[in-house]
C-alpha cells in the first residue's frame, strides 16, 4: 500500500460532486424537473428526498414507504415531513435505545412548484396502493401524456436515478446519489449553518463524518485567496541608471587626434598624454613607458 502510495495511485480520493443553483435551475429549465409527466415527477420527489432529507444510498431509497413522507401545515406554514425508521446510523437495537429516529420537516410556500410535485406524485401513488406500507418509488409509465405509475421501481434504476437526472440535464460533474446527501451538507455550509444543525438534517452522528459531505464555494475558496494576498499597495521601484565605464583609459588605447572630442578636454602634453587632464584617482599605482 505504501509503495502504491509513493507511486502516486489511490492519492486522489473520487467524491461525488454537489449540485450548485445554477445546475439546480438548469434542471428546472430543461423538465428535467416538474409535473408535467410521469418521469418528471419521479425526477422531482427523488431528487429532493436527498436535498431536504438526507437520502443517500439504494437501499435508503429503496426502503422509503409512502407513509415515511407525510405532507401538512401548521403555524410555520406548508410542510413535507421525513419520519425516519431504520438506517446506516440507527437500527433501533440496545445500543441506539436513547437515539430518536430523524424526523425532518422541510416548510415551503404554498404555491411552491416542489410542494406540488410533491402532491401530484402522491396522489397517484395511493390510486395504486392505499397501504401505508406501500413503496414510495414506483415505475413511471411513458405511453401517454397523463401521470401514470405502475409497479415498483427496481433497485438497479434506484442506484443510477441521480446520474440519469444529471445527464439529462447534460450536468458536467460526477454525479451519483451521493450528490443529494453532499448537496444538502455544502449548501448548509456555505449558508453558515452550524454543524450540529447540518448533522441533524443528514444525521450523521459525528462532526468527522458530516465534515467529509460539506464542499467551500467557489467564492469562499476567492475569499481566503484575498485574505492572504498581499496588500494592493505595491512599491514603484525607480529604473536603474545607466552605469558609467570607469574604466583607466591607457596610453596605447587612447586617439590622441580624437581625445579633445571625447573628453571635451585639451590635448595634455609631456609624459602623461592620453590621460584627461580632469581624471581623479584615489589609491592607484600607475606605470608609465616612455617612448624613445
Amino acid at each position: 500500500m505504501k509503495k502504491l502510495t509513493a507511486d502516486g495511485y489511490g492519492i486522489n480520493v473520487k467524491q461525488a460532486d454537489p449540485i450548485s443553483v445554477e445546475q439546480e435551475e438548469i434542471l428546472w429549465d430543461k423538465s428535467v424537473f416538474g409535473n408535467h409527466s410521469s418521469e418528471s415527477l419521479l425526477h422531482t420527489v427523488f431528487f429532493y428526498n436527498c436535498k431536504y432529507f438526507g437520502l443517500r444510498g439504494r437501499d435508503e431509497h429503496r426502503n422509503l414507504q409512502i407513509s415515511q413522507i407525510q405532507l401538512g401545515e401548521d403555524d410555520n406554514g406548508n410542510y413535507i415531513e421525513f419520519r425516519g425508521k431504520d438506517n446506516k446510523t440507527y437500527n433501533g437495537g440496545l445500543r441506539h435505545r436513547y437515539i430518536a429516529p430523524k424526523s425532518v420537516r422541510q416548510y415551503l410556500e404554498k404555491d411552491c412548484q416542489t410542494l406540488q410535485s410533491y402532491q401530484i406524485y402522491m396522489n397517484a401513488i395511493y390510486e395504486i396502493d392505499k397501504s401505508v406500507s406501500s413503496p414510495f418509488y414506483r415505475r413511471p409509465v411513458l405511453s401517454d401524456g397523463s401521470v401514470k405509475f405502475d409497479h415498483i421501481l427496481g433497485a438497479n434504476r434506484l442506484g443510477s436515478l441521480m446520474k440519469t437526472i444529471c445527464q439529462k440535464g447534460e450536468l458536467k460533474g460526477n454525479f451519483s446519489n451521493h450528490s443529494g446527501k453532499r448537496t444538502l451538507a455544502t449548501r448548509l455550509y456555505q449558508a453558515g449553518v452550524s454543524e450540529q444543525m447540518i448533522m441533524d438534517r443528514t444525521g450523521h452522528r459525528s462532526e468527522k463524518a458530516v465534515r467529509t459531505y460539506k464542499r467551500p464555494a467557489d467564492s469562499m475558496l476567492k475569499d481566503v485567496s484575498n485574505i492572504l494576498n498581499p496588500s494592493n499597495k505595491q512599491i514603484k521601484l525607480e529604473d536603474p541608471k545607466p552605469l558609467t565605464d570607469t574604466r583607466a583609459i591607457l596610453p596605447e588605447q587612447v586617439d590622441i587626434e580624437n581625445t579633445e572630442n571625447a573628453f571635451n578636454v585639451s590635448k595634455p602634453e609631456g609624459k602623461y598624454r592620453g590621460l584627461p587632464s580632469n581624471s581623479s584617482f584615489q589609491n592607484c599605482v600607475f606605470n608609465f613607458v616612455t617612448k624613445m
